[in-house]
């Protein structure tokens, strides 16, 4: 491997920096990583050229190739001088740096024109009610996927900008931090909103227009319409209702991820958002005749993700009437 690399010109013009950034590979990663060990004071300039290369990659179309190349011929007759002048010296930098932005985008064009072809295709994950799935993605990272929902993954993982995912339901993320070989951001992409992490475990919620990110460990910038940048603390909810009422506290974080261990936790929960529960994971339809039901407060923990245990349990705590009016179709008086 070529150690003489001084400045970002000097990584952006390597080949080899080029392979690494735009198709890294186990190997590239781990003799790059030894390279950032070895000279701990160029690590902000490997991050600077990692950057450009992405960028010039990403944003070079056929035309813009072709303008560079016009503007790069034209700079370089400019800065050319007559040899044996004390000029010469002087313009092998300018004329490196261009070459480099040249070769940067020729190389992302060849790779863009091998790819032109191949249409973007995306893969759908689904649970049904009372299911929930593990998914893992390439990068290590590992979704649990509740009951009633969908996560949508881009097929060809390591050609988009980041790690983007789009989530119709809930779902639990453990992130993978991939360090040099894949600084991408990890992207949970909702209706209400977006979430961006680069190691984290957290839940998101997108259901019948309301959004709801609960932060486990790490740190989380959400994007909201309206809203702005929101930087959430471990133990930290943001919630958004489909009424627009906004909530960013701190909360019991097993309440929130019981889910994932088959248990249903609730505590002082109206009767109104356990049964959007169980409409939303179970299929559950449940009719309240007596409508001041909805607001009485609910505290109680089940071992079991089971609609009919939980039905039993607020019958004999509040005295309720349920009665079974067809397949999954109750009503509580």
């Amino acid at each position: 491997m070529e150690h003489n690399f001084k400045s970002v010109e000097d990584l952006v013009a390597s080949e080899q920096f080029q392979n690494h950034v735009l198709r890294p590979t186990e190997q590239s990663s781990t003799i790059w990583e030894k390279w950032l060990l070895e000279n701990p004071k160029n690590e902000e300039d490997y991050f600077e050229a990692q950057k450009i290369v992405k960028s010039l990659f990403l944003q070079a179309s056929e035309e813009e190739i072709e303008i560079e190349f016009a503007l790069f011929k034209d700079k370089l007759s400019k800065l050319q001088a007559p040899k044996g002048t004390k000029e010469k010296t002087s313009i092998v930098r300018p004329i490196m740096s261009i070459a480099a932005v040249f070769a940067i985008l020729t190389f992302g064009f060849l790779f863009w024109q091998s790819n032109a072809k191949k249409e973007i295709s995306f893969s759908d994950t689904r649970t049904t009610f009372a299911e929930t799935k593990v998914v893992d993605l390439p990068d290590g990272t590992k979704v649990t996927l509740n009951a009633n929902s969908k996560l949508k993954v881009v097929e060809q993982w390591t050609l988009t900008k980041n790690r983007e995912v789009w989530l119709e339901g809930e779902a639990y993320f453990d992130v993978a931090h991939t360090g040099v070989a894949d600084d991408r951001k990890f992207v949970v992409h909702t209706e209400k909103g977006d979430v961006e992490v680069f190691g984290t475990s957290f839940n998101v919620a997108q259901r019948k227009g309301a959004f709801e990110v609960t932060l486990v460990t790490g740190k989380v910038s959400l994007s909201i319409p309206d809203r702005g940048k929101i930087e959430m603390k471990p133990g930290e909810i943001v919630s958004l209702s489909a009424e627009g009422k906004f909530i960013h506290r701190t909360i019991e974080i097993e309440i929130y991820t019981a889910w994932k261990e088959d248990k249903m936790i609730f505590k002082e929960a109206p009767i109104s958002s356990i049964i959007a529960r169980l409409q939303n994971e179970f299929g559950v339809e449940l009719k309240v005749n007596d409508k001041k039901l909805l607001n009485r407060k609910v505290s109680a923990s089940l071992p079991q993700n089971d609609p009919l245990l939980l039905l039993e349990a607020l019958s004999e705590l509040y005295d309720l009437k349920i009665e079974e009016t067809g397949e999954k179709s109750f009503t509580i008086e």
